[in-house]
């Protein structure tokens, strides 16, 4: 699984590394300022930004937990989790434990069916579970205590935490 992994972050990241030189964004006199509480329009125009965005970014991606983060849970392969969070489908589905998945569903799993059987497998915790909040599911890996951090999908969000927490506060009257 690492291979398959390893081989994904270096075709996304590779494009991504020659692109970074970008120019330092000009700076702003403050004559160019818009007024600020004067009651009067602002006479100016902004600036484009001259920097183009960068490929394969999103701001979901920018949303996921940081590698840092991620070493609760995954140790030293925090960084093949977090290119399993970046992962679009088509890459997914070339990993083993999602080809296993799919064979074993008869219709198609959704994304983050197979993004956390991806992530399960890599972290070795005991299965994908879920419970339902006032709010929503909330999906998570099992690690065995409902108090040591793990990875939840939540309001649609992938984040570190206590899935206990989460029961406690969004569930209930």
């Amino acid at each position: 699984m690492h291979d398959a992994i390893a081989r994904y972050v270096a075709a996304e990241r590779a494009p991504l590394a020659r692109e970074t030189g970008f120019p330092p964004a000009p700076m702003r006199s403050r004559s160019t300022a818009p007024a600020r509480c004067t009651g009067t329009p602002a006479t100016h125009t902004p600036t484009p930004n001259p920097r183009p965005a960068l490929p394969g970014l999103s701001l979901e991606k920018t949303m996921l937990p940081s590698i840092k983060t991620l070493r609760q849970v995954f140790g030293e392969d925090a960084k093949y989790a977090r290119a399993i969070l970046e992962m679009d489908r088509d890459a997914l589905e070339t990993l083993p434990e999602c080809i296993r998945r799919r064979a074993e569903c008869y219709g198609s799993p959704s994304t983050r069916d197979l993004r956390m059987t991806a992530l399960d497998a890599l972290a070795g915790t005991f299965g994908i579970e879920a419970f339902d909040t006032r709010i929503g599911p909330c999906y998570y890996l099992n690690a065995g205590d409902p108090y040591v951090p793990t990875l939840i999908r939540f309001r649609g969000r992938y984040r570190v935490a206590c899935w206990g927490d989460i029961a406690e506060r969004h569930t209930g009257e």
